[in-house]
Formats: C-alpha cells, structure tokens, sequence
C-alpha cells in the first residue's frame, strides 16, 4: 500500500473547500432554500440553476412548531458557551450576507418608527465595522399594507477538516453532558 498516496488523499480531504448557500424568507410565503457545494459542484440534489423562488421549500405554521418543540435544550446551552461559540465562529468564513427587509405594519406612524429606527442601527453597525464587509442590507417601508418581509440571503465556506474536528468536539461535549455522572463509592466496611 502506498502510505503516501494515502495521506495526500486525507490531506486532499481535510482542506477541501465547502460552500453552504442557503435563503431565508420570513413573512408572506416562509420558505428556506440550502444548497451545498464542494469546489464549485453542488453535492444537494440540483445541479441546474433555476430559480430560487421555485426551489424553495414553504413551511407551513404546525411544522415551524414541530421543529421548536423538539430543539433539546441541553445541545443549545453547548452551542451557546462562550468556547463553543467561539469556536463556531472561527470556524469558516463568510463570504456573502444579504438581508432584505420590507416593513409594513397596520399604523403608518409605527411602520416609519421602525424603519427610522431599523436603518439607524445597521447604518451605525456597518459605519463602525461590527459587522463584516460582506453583510449589505437594504431596508423598504411600505405603507400599503401589503405585510412585512425578512429575506436573507448567504454564502459560508469552511475547510472540510475543521468541519469535522468542530463536528466531533461538540459531539463528545454533547454526550460528555448526558451521560450520567458515576456511582459514588462509599468506604467499605
């Protein structure tokens, strides 16, 4: 066996590129769209483009409670430690963060509030580089009552290998939890 061509194939692996597209919608006609890619190819089921509007999948209200209602409580107290969560966040790279926001409420008054106070915080948040250089926002307010948007629209790539060290390290924190702590020893008589 050819050791070398083992462990450059591993090696291959381990920094192979990921790209994870994904869309949110939030508002009328909620849907989510996720694609990922390794080196450009799509490894999700499409390989054509089409568009995104149609490849969208709708959810329906019973189905967003389902999915809240399962969320264990004890894998998200993991992901939000301070090491988790930092460790999260230095795992990729975003390369792309578009958020597309449409206001609009019943009272005029509170649909300009909103947006008045809306573009204020982004604007400070983008002018004082909180936010990375690939988030761009862009915020509308309607006042025709035609129901508020939140579209949201990414690309974050990461190294295969840091993926799986990631994977692996939250999985061991998650099961080092739930496992039962063991039986005391008493002092024998």
């Amino acid at each position: 066996m050819n050791f070398y061509l083992l462990f450059f194939s591993l090696y291959g692996l381990m920094i192979l590129p990921m790209n994870l597209h994904f869309r949110l919608r939030l508002g009328q006609n909620t849907g989510y769209w996720v694609r990922l890619e390794a080196i450009g190819l799509p490894l999700s089921g499409t390989k054509e483009k089409k568009n995104l509007e149609e490849e969208e999948k709708e959810t329906s209200a019973r189905e967003k409670g389902h999915a809240l209602s399962d969320v264990n409580l004890q894998f998200l107290r993991i992901l939000t430690e301070k090491k988790t969560f930092r460790r999260l966040m230095e795992l990729g790279r975003l390369n792309r963060l578009n958020l597309f926001v449409r206001l609009s409420f019943q009272d005029a008054a509170q649909t300009a509030m909103l947006f008045g106070l809306s573009r204020v915080v982004l604007d400070t948040l983008h002018k004082t580089h909180a936010v990375p250089e690939a988030f761009h926002f862009l915020i509308r307010a309607d006042f025709h009552h035609s129901g508020s948007i939140l579209l949201l629209d990414g690309i974050l790539s990461a190294r295969l290998g840091k993926l799986l060290a990631t994977f692996i390290l939250l999985g061991l924190s998650y099961r080092r939890r739930r496992l039962p702590p063991p039986p005391a020893h008493g002092p024998s008589a």
